[in-house]
Parts: C-alpha cells; structure tokens; sequence
C-alpha cells in the first residue's frame, strides 16, 4: 500500500515538474488572418494553431481586435468558438471601428486561460460603417432624394 500511494506521489509530483518547467504547456498562436472586405462590419477569418496538447473540453477561444495602433490596452472581443483544439473563428469587424490599416487580432482561450501572440499580418478597415438616414414622404409613401419625414 505504502509503495502505491509513494509511485502516485511521484507520478504527480513530475507531472507538476514538467509544467512549472515549461514542457506540457498549452499555446495559442494567432494565424494569418484572411480579410475579404476592409469595412467595418465585415467578417475576417481567423484561424489558429494548438500546440502542447489540447486545450481543456469546455475551453472557449475569443479572437480580439486591438485599436488601429495595433495596441491590445482596451481589446475588443470580434468572435468566439467553443473548442479545445485548432481551428478558425469568425470575427466581425465592429461598425464602430475606425479607418485604420494596423489593427492586430489576438487569441485568448478560458481553460487553460492563455493569450496568443499577435496575428503575423494586420487587419485593415478604410470604409467606415455610415449611419443610414430613412426618409418617408408623408403625402404619397414615394420618397425622393433630400425630402424628409416629419
């Protein structure tokens, strides 16, 4: 009995070992990001790289969107997946993003927590969302350029 319970000691104790030491260890790398519209609103396809082993089952990754600087100080959450292991999220470029050319995608995952490095490539915006103006004749329901509704 007592040399069952010293060889699962050892078991664990190494176990511990080897992820205080780096070996095990689970990492997110950001992919390059594949951008076929630069409008906000539009969606960026986002794949990623596990490595290490699998990432625990009920782990969720979140792509995030830096400022157009590239800077990760108030990150926004574009999409998310449910997974444990590699695969691609569907981001959405928010409308409320400026025109910029160096905005950076990142990965976080939520068990283990974890954060990728930067994307390799940027994303790009240059057409801002417009807010859209609805007009409508009162008098025949035809609506015509620069009439308005009162």
């Amino acid at each position: 009995m007592k040399t069952k319970i010293t060889f699962i000691a050892i078991i664990i104790l190494s176990f511990v070992f080897r992820n205080q030491q780096g070996y095990a260890q689970h990492t997110i790398t950001a992919d390059s990001i594949i951008q076929t519209s630069p409008c906000a609103g539009s969606n960026i396809y986002i794949p990623y790289t596990v490595t290490g082993g699998n990432f625990h089952i009920g782990n969720v990754f979140t792509a995030q969107l830096s400022n157009s600087t590239g800077s990760f100080s108030n990150p926004t959450n574009i999409g998310s997946i449910p997974y444990w292991g590699n695969g691609l999220i569907i981001g959405t470029i928010p409308l409320t993003a400026t025109l910029g050319i160096n905005y950076k995608v990142r990965i976080i995952s939520s068990s283990p927590t974890d954060t990728s490095t930067e994307s390799p490539n940027t994303v790009i915006v240059i057409h801002i969302a417009q807010i859209a103006t609805v007009v409508e004749s009162p008098l025949s329901g035809i609506i015509c350029n620069g009439d308005s509704a009162k």
